[in-house]
C-alpha cells in the first residue's frame, strides 16, 4: 500500500518549486509546507496519523511536480497532530460551539471551550495566523479522513453548494456528498473566513488522478466557486436522492416537504432514536419533566411527561374532548431501571422472544425519553374505540405520531401498538404523515443518516 500511494502521489501533484512563502506564518503547532506561488491555494489537511516517511513522500511528490502544470497557484500540505482520543476534536470550533452534541441517542462530549482539544488548538492557531492570505485569496481545503467511506460538506450554504456543483463534475461516482453535523471545522471555516472545505476518505485521495486536482485550477472553478448564484434547488435534489421508496415526493408537494424539513432539527432530543440498534445510557433523563397529577390527563398519580410534550397534549386532549373522545395517559416517562423490570416482567410472563416484540429492552424504549405515551388501552382492540380511531385521524396535527403502526413489525422490530405515540413537534408530525408513509422509524433512520456527523 506504502509504495502505491508514493507512486499515486508522484502522478497526482504536477503543481510547482517548492518555496515557503513569507506570507503564511509558521504555527509552532502544526506541521505544514508550501508549494508553488500564486492567490490560490489548495489545501490539504491530513488529519489523522501520517508518519515521517508518508509525508516526505507526499511533500517531496508535489516539490518535484507542481511547476509543470500550475505555475502561478500554491498547494499547501498540513499534518495535523496526533491524538489518542480525538474523536470530537471536529467540533470543538468557536462558530456555534456547544458542550456536547446528540448523535442518535449518544452524548458526544465537545470539551468545555473551542479548541480544547491539541488538533482544534493548532488548527485554530494556524487559520487566525493566516487569515489575511488565505481569506483573500481563493481557498478550497480538503480534509482527509482515512477511516471514513464518503464525500462530507459542513451545511447547504450557497458557498459549499458551488464547489459541490464544481467538483461533482469530475468527482469519482458512487461517493454521494453527505452533510455534516452543524458545529465543525468546515462551518467555521466558512463563517469566519469565507473558506469551503471537503472531506474526503483517503482511499478516494487515492483513487483521484492528477488530471483532477489539475482541473480545479486549469478550469473555471475558482471563478465559479465564490460566485453569487441565484438560489437553486441542487441540495433538495441531492436529498431527495437519499429518500426511501416509500416517500411519495411530486413536483407539487416538493416545497410543502422542504419546508418542514427545515423546522425539524429544533430540539435535538424530540429526534433521538432509541431502538434495537441504538440505546440510551442509563443515567438518561430529560431535565425539563413535569407530573400529570391533578390535570386530569390520567387515573394514575405520579405520571410525568416532558414539558412540551405536555403542552402539546393539553392541546390535543381539549381537542378530543369537544369530539365525545376522553384521552386518558397510563403511561409515560420511564427510567432505564423502571424499564429492565418491565422487560423482565414480559419476559417471565411469555419468554424472550415474545418479549421483546412487546416490549423494550432497558436503554431502548422510547418511553426513557419523556415524550411517548401509552394511552386508554394496552390492546390492539384500541384502534376500534373511538379514543384509539379519533388518534389515528388526529394525533399528528398536535404533534404526535403512532411509533408501531400495523404491518410494520419487519421494520420496527415491534408489534402492532395502536396505543403508544411519541411527540416530536408539529411540523415533524405532518412530516410523517405526509411523506413517510406515517412510519415514525422509517423517517428517524433515514433523518440521521441524513445528518450523521464524522
Amino acid at each position: 500500500m506504502k509504495k502505491l500511494f508514493i507512486l499515486f502521489i508522484s502522478s497526482l501533484f504536477p503543481l510547482a518549486l517548492f518555496s515557503l512563502q513569507e506570507s503564511i506564518q509558521n504555527s509552532d503547532n502544526i506541521d505544514f509546507s508550501i508549494f508553488g506561488k500564486g492567490k490560490n491555494n489548495l489545501l490539504f489537511l491530513f488529519a489523522d496519523n501520517f508518519d515521517d516517511e508518508a509525508k516526505n513522500s507526499i511533500q517531496k511528490s508535489i516539490a518535484d511536480k507542481i511547476e509543470k502544470v500550475i505555475p502561478s497557484n500554491k498547494v499547501i500540505t498540513v499534518f495535523l497532530p496526533h491524538e489518542q482520543s480525538d474523536e470530537c476534536w471536529l467540533r470543538n470550533f468557536p462558530e456555534n460551539h456547544t458542550e456536547s452534541i446528540f448523535y442518535y441517542t449518544k452524548k458526544i462530549n465537545c470539551g468545555t471551550s473551542a479548541g480544547t482539544s491539541k488538533k482544534a488548538s493548532s488548527l485554530i492557531d494556524f487559520f487566525q495566523e493566516n487569515a489575511s492570505s488565505l481569506s483573500n485569496d481563493k481557498t478550497i481545503v480538503f480534509l482527509i479522513r482515512k477511516n471514513i467511506e464518503n464525500v462530507y460538506i459542513g451545511n447547504y450554504s450557497p458557498l459549499n453548494q458551488n464547489c459541490i456543483l464544481q467538483l461533482q463534475k469530475n468527482m469519482i461516482e458512487n461517493y454521494f456528498p453527505e452533510v455534516q453535523i452543524d458545529g465543525t471545522l468546515s462551518l467555521w471555516l466558512e463563517k469566519q473566513y469565507g473558506i469551503s472545505m471537503i472531506t474526503i476518505p483517503f482511499e478516494l485521495l487515492e483513487k483521484l488522478d492528477c488530471d483532477y486536482f489539475a482541473s480545479l485550477f486549469k478550469s473555471d472553478i475558482l471563478k465559479d466557486l465564490f460566485k453569487k448564484y441565484d438560489k437553486n434547488d441542487f441540495f433538495k435534489q441531492l436529498i431527495l436522492q437519499t429518500l426511501p421508496p416509500e416517500c411519495k415526493i411530486t413536483n407539487k408537494n416538493k416545497e410543502q416537504f422542504f419546508s418542514l424539513l427545515e423546522k425539524c432539527f429544533i430540539d435535538p432530543e424530540l429526534l433521538l432514536l432509541p431502538n434495537k440498534k441504538h440505546s440510551l445510557g442509563e443515567k438518561y433523563a430529560p431535565e425539563d419533566m413535569e407530573y400529570l397529577d391533578g390535570k386530569g390527563l390520567s387515573p394514575k398519580q405520579g405520571i410525568q411527561i416532558r414539558r412540551n410534550t405536555l403542552n402539546a397534549l393539553i392541546d390535543m386532549a381539549n381537542a378530543a374532548k369537544e369530539e365525545n373522545c376522553n384521552l386518558q395517559v397510563i403511561s409515560a416517562f420511564r427510567s432505564y431501571n423502571t424499564q429492565q423490570t418491565v422487560f423482565m416482567h414480559w419476559v417471565k410472563e411469555f419468554g424472550l422472544t415474545e418479549a421483546q416484540r412487546i416490549s423494550a429492552r432497558p436503554g431502548t424504549s422510547q418511553h426513557q425519553l419523556g415524550t411517548a405515551i401509552d394511552f386508554n388501552l394496552l390492546d390492539e382492540s384500541f384502534e376500534k374505540h373511538r379514543e384509539g380511531k379519533w388518534l389515528a385521524n388526529n394525533a399528528y396535527k398536535y404533534g404526535f405520531i403512532m411509533s408501531f403502526p400495523k404491518g410494520m413489525e419487519y421494520f420496527t422490530g415491534y408489534s402492532y401498538e395502536p396505543w403508544h405515540y411519541r411527540y416530536i413537534g408539529k411540523e415533524t408530525a405532518l412530516l410523517i404523515e405526509n411523506f413517510f408513509d406515517k412510519n415514525l422509524e422509517l423517517f428517524l433512520q433515514w433523518y440521521w443518516k441524513l445528518w450523521q456527523p464524522l
